[in-house]
């Protein structure tokens, strides 16, 4: 049986993930059974709840896999309702100093690493009946990742500062939100200084520090791994699904208008 999605990445495995806004149990437990590491559900964007996502992560348990949940920075009170649901860690969206960064990290760890509280969710009693373990904080301190992040220019200006941000597990850098704040293109030779910023500082950290990427283009992976990325996210699916299937349609209408002679 692999470790924990923490423990592997401590071990240096690069992991993939499939990251979902779709709403649908049944959409992530398939994905599950493709051979991903984990499955990342949005929270951040769109309209949800925290009741939908515990469903969503029993879906993923289902295909036997663990989940994290993108939120936005603003919302880092509810990063213990998704742990007690059964997530094992969050990845905190706009972080743009350490003082972000420390009040999710507070938000995520037990006493003394944070000032979450000990409740008794799904996650808990799993355990308990499994392992007759109710919550150890040391061990759920270790199994517990968050990620901050980076995608506005005042945390590319922070980034030295929230590296150091102790208990948190790594930085993604976002360059979507970086080049649109700037009103730029994510190729613009600036939005791409500022991405290398990023990883400079994550590198400069020990290696059990960790570095996440989202990949829309497979031919993205190889750079982003020769930076140090270890966890590698693929999606939207509510973007991912229609390109799939327009691919599928022009290749059958092509098919359709060069038929093979009879």
């Amino acid at each position: 049986m692999p470790g924990s999605l923490a423990q592997r990445m401590r071990d240096g495995e690069i992991l993939l993930g499939s990251f979902h806004a779709l709403r649908d149990p049944t959409l992530i437990e398939l994905v599950a059974y493709c051979g991903f590491d984990f499955v990342m559900i949005e929270y951040e964007h769109g309209v949800r709840d925290v009741e939908t996502v515990q469903h969503l992560i029993r879906a993923a348990e289902v295909g036997g896999v663990e989940v994290l949940v993108r939120i936005a920075v603003d919302d880092v009170g509810l990063i213990g309702r998704f742990l007690d649901a059964g997530a094992s860690g969050v990845m905190v969206a706009h972080v743009s100093d350490a003082a972000a960064a420390e009040a999710a990290v507070r938000a995520a760890m037990y006493p003394p690493e944070g000032s979450r509280g000990l409740g008794f969710g799904r996650r808990q009693a799993r355990d308990g009946v499994s392992r007759g373990d109710w919550g150890d904080p040391v061990r759920l301190n270790q199994d517990t990742l968050v990620f901050a992040i980076v995608e506005d220019p005042e945390g590319v200006q922070n980034i030295d500062s929230i590296v150091r941000v102790p208990g948190l597990s790594g930085i993604t850098p976002g360059s979507g939100d970086l080049a649109l704040s700037q009103g730029l293109d994510r190729a613009h030779p600036t939005v791409l200084g500022q991405v290398d910023r990023i990883y400079d500082a994550v590198r400069s950290k020990d290696d059990q520090f960790l570095m996440a990427f989202l990949v829309d283009d497979p031919s993205a992976v190889a750079h982003a791994v020769s930076r140090g990325a270890t966890l590698l996210l693929f999606g939207l699916d509510s973007m991912m699904i229609p390109k799939m299937y327009k691919q599928l349609i022009a290749a059958v209408r092509d098919a359709l208008a060069s038929p093979e002679p009879a």
